[in-house]
């Protein structure tokens, strides 16, 4: 009686122990499966959110091309050398001509529109600098969304650098000019005032100044808005790119 009672005992006791490696081994599986699952979930959103992201930047570059007559691809081409630019005028024959076929008006308006935007440039990157999540607004309104976006990224490694770029237009003329459509002009503009890149993180070290530079400016304004003035720069003037040239000189 008692050999009997003690192997059933036993065997009830292995046929436990069986059941309960059996349960481990089932969590185990799942608890692997269920993480696969959550990491293909996460790389899946990732994928998505660039997927996404890229799609928006192509539809608001469509967008700064349908609203600016004559404004085409090229033209949105971020960070190209000078050289590179000069070709790409020759290669869709356009040429720089004198300004002379340019009012004064509108000569003016142009000039105002490129100080206003270099100045805010500087307030931009002081503002990044000191982690103001709306560093982009005071740009908003004058940058082209194609060009703010290329803007964004140069604005935020010189505030990681704690390099702040002030710069301030006293005098300004436009020395060649070429008007693509009524809502577009291409034109060098030649300036005298102060390009000082001061490093705050660095005992306020200058690492480049000038006093006379000269720089390539497309700018264009929304269809349908006639007025070249500074005050549209709230409506429908955008500074749309903005190439440095290489004058350099300090006078």
């Amino acid at each position: 009686m008692g050999s009997t009672g003690g192997g059933s005992g036993g065997s009830t006791g292995g046929s436990g122990t069986s059941s309960g490696s059996s349960y481990s081994d089932s969590s185990s599986n799942s608890n692997t499966g269920g993480d696969l699952r959550f990491l293909l979930l996460i790389i899946g959103i990732i994928l998505l959110y660039f997927v996404i992201k890229k799609v928006i930047l192509i539809l608001r570059e469509t967008n700064d091309i349908v609203k600016v007559d004559g404004l085409d691809n090229w033209i949105l081409t971020p960070n190209v050398t000078i050289s590179s630019f000069n070709s790409t005028l020759k290669d869709n024959n356009v040429k720089l001509m004198d300004e002379n076929k340019l009012d004064d008006e509108l000569r003016q308006s142009l000039i105002n529109t490129y100080a206003k935007a270099q100045f805010n440039y500087s307030e931009a990157i002081r503002r990044c600098f000191t982690n103001n999540s709306g560093y982009l607004d005071i740009l908003k309104q004058q940058l082209g969304h194609t060009f703010l976006v290329t803007m964004k990224t140069e604005i935020k490694n010189k505030a990681i650098a704690g390099v702040v770029d002030d710069v301030m237009v006293n005098h300004g003329s436009i020395i060649s000019a070429k008007v693509i459509s009524p809502d577009l002009i291409i034109a060098k503009v030649q300036v005298s005032g102060s390009d000082n890149e001061v490093n705050v993180l660095s005992h306020f070290n200058s690492s480049f100044k000038r006093k006379r530079w000269a720089d390539y400016v497309i700018l264009g304004r929304e269809q349908k808005n006639s007025e070249w003035k500074f005050s549209i720069l709230f409506t429908g003037l955008i500074f749309i790119s903005m190439v440095r040239t290489i004058i350099n000189k300090q006078v």
